[in-house]
């Protein structure tokens, strides 16, 4: 998985997330963010906190997905895969 200059190669996805953005207890990889100027995105402090908050969520969605798949519901796990592409394209494009 990659994000901006960060790269993770993990044993799975979860793992791999959790490298970049961070995960329970763990702070999230944003020095992409940090190392920018803030030209499109209003203060540095306003934009890091934008991207950890998608950060966040991004996490959470696939945290659900990976419930979802192990009770064997696929509907509700397509449905979480589609709001973490959706969070994952928003944060793509507010780091940039």
């Amino acid at each position: 998985m990659a994000f901006g200059n960060q790269i993770a190669m993990e044993e799975n996805l979860e793992a791999s997330l959790s490298q970049i953005f961070g995960g329970p207890g763990k702070q999230p990889a944003v020095a992409v963010a940090r190392a920018e100027p803030a030209t499109a995105g209003g203060p540095p402090q306003a934009r890091e906190a934008t991207l950890r908050s998608l950060a966040d969520e991004a996490w959470q969605h696939y945290s659900r997905a990976q419930d979802l798949l192990r009770q064997g519901n696929f509907s509700g796990y397509g449905e979480e895969i589609k709001q973490l592409e959706g969070t994952l394209k928003t944060l793509r494009e507010r780091a940039r």
